[in-house]
């Protein structure tokens, strides 16, 4: 359960600059979201095929990363995270400068292979230097940054499309990768050449053999797929729920996800200040008994209609303040199983909140008339199983023994 960052102004310098990289993945999502039909009419193409660009990008952050990220674990983890950088200042100009909707879904793929590892190393880096209890309090401290992000990106990209257009947007991503790359290269190197690892198809393969045999390391990944699945089912219910079942205008729905995304904040807060005292092991049982009354809540409010959408609301508030106490304390308990393939769980970590989120997503299609319902379901679902998961758990994880 220890730090190893060297002196507290250089620790907050080095989580402010992880958090503000990681902050691309955001940033390469929402910020472009409202230039989508003005993208449509410039490039003369579909709605649809302009929607692919959204989709090729979440997999391939999902899954360019298990190949590329644990290259970090060879050669450290500033030269990956540089390069990657390099790469997505360059494919998001290449975006910009796409002379049709065909070109820019290519450019969008490869931009998120650079996007992706660039949020994968950058948790591997934070990883280095923290583990245990420790890494828990880091990921909130990250996860505070972090979540300012979904809330300016829209706002950031419909100023850049008013003043210059769409095209201005993945010019700005070009500029904050740029900044990214001068800012990850003032940190000092976090992975010594003592704990490096080779990097060839075999050890690639041995490697995830080896997260895989790890009854404990699956526990907390099943963990971080469940919570995913309730989390993103939860993001694309609410503007179905409050727009379309309850008449709220696009501006009121902007207000009650500004209230919903500060309970993020505020969780973040709380477990930074109590995961030092209590131990993430204990937070993480804590947090899912918590999660598991909330959802009872949220199944009888859906159900009954009690409270209207504000029942809802409420509900949504706590979700979200769960999730983010969650996502801190299964990293914590992920690395703390595999310090040794920190670059390689962070990638699988990637790929099992992707899927996850997906299935959430997905699930709610089901429940097309009443997408409160759906999401106590999933909810309900999710629940259920990760309280299954945690009974499992080890009170107090021990690190696996580098072979």
């Amino acid at each position: 359960m220890t730090a190893r960052v060297e002196g507290k102004r250089s620790a907050v310098y080095m989580i402010a600059v992880m958090a503000g990289i990681s902050a691309i993945g955001p940033f390469s999502v929402d910020a472009y979201l409202p230039a989508l039909p003005a993208m449509a009419d410039s490039l003369d193409a579909p709605a649809s095929l302009l929607q692919l660009t959204l989709s090729v990008y979440l997999l391939g952050i999902a899954i360019f990363p298990l190949v590329l990220t644990p290259i970090s674990d060879a050669i450290g983890r500033k030269p990956v995270l540089a390069a990657a950088l390099i790469c997505y200042a360059a494919l998001s100009a290449a975006c910009a400068l796409a002379l049709n909707a065909e070109m820019l879904v290519l450019f969008r793929l490869f931009q998120a292979a650079a996007g992706g590892v660039v949020m994968t190393v950058a948790r591997a880096v934070v990883a280095d230097q923290y583990s245990g209890d420790a890494l828990s309090r880091a990921m909130s401290h990250v996860m505070l940054i972090f979540t300012i992000a979904p809330v300016i990106a829209p706002l950031c990209g419909s100023l850049l499309l008013e003043l210059a257009g769409w095209r201005a947007i993945f010019w700005a991503l070009m500029v904050y990768g740029l900044i990214g790359v001068v800012a990850a290269w003032s940190l000092n190197e976090t992975l010594p050449a003592e704990r490096r690892r080779s990097y060839n198809l075999a050890s690639l393969r041995d490697g995830y053999v080896e997260i895989a045999q790890s009854r404990e390391t699956r526990r907390y990944l099943y963990l971080t797929f469940w919570s995913a699945t309730f989390f993103f089912a939860m993001l694309t219910s609410a503007p179905f729920i409050f727009i379309e079942e309850h008449g709220f205008t696009a501006l009121q729905f902007g207000y009650v996800f500004a209230t919903i995304s500060a309970s993020a904040f505020l969780a973040n807060i709380l477990n930074a200040r109590m995961v030092m005292r209590v131990g993430y092991a204990a937070m993480l049982r804590g947090v899912i008994l918590l999660l598991t009354a909330l959802a009872a809540a949220v199944v009888v409010i859906a159900f009954a209609k009690a409270g209207g959408p504000w029942g809802i609301l409420v509900g949504m508030i706590g979700l979200m303040g769960v999730f983010h106490i969650l996502f801190a304390n299964t990293t914590a308990g992920i690395m703390q199983q595999v310090p040794h393939r920190t670059g390689a769980i962070s990638a699988v970590m990637a790929l099992f909140r992707f899927v996850g989120g997906a299935l959430g997503s997905a699930a709610l299609g089901l429940f097309s008339s009443d997408q409160a319902i759906g999401l106590a379901v999933v909810l309900a679902v999710s629940v259920l199983v990760m309280l299954n998961i945690s009974r499992g758990l080890s009170q107090s994880s021990q690190p696996m023994p580098s072979p």
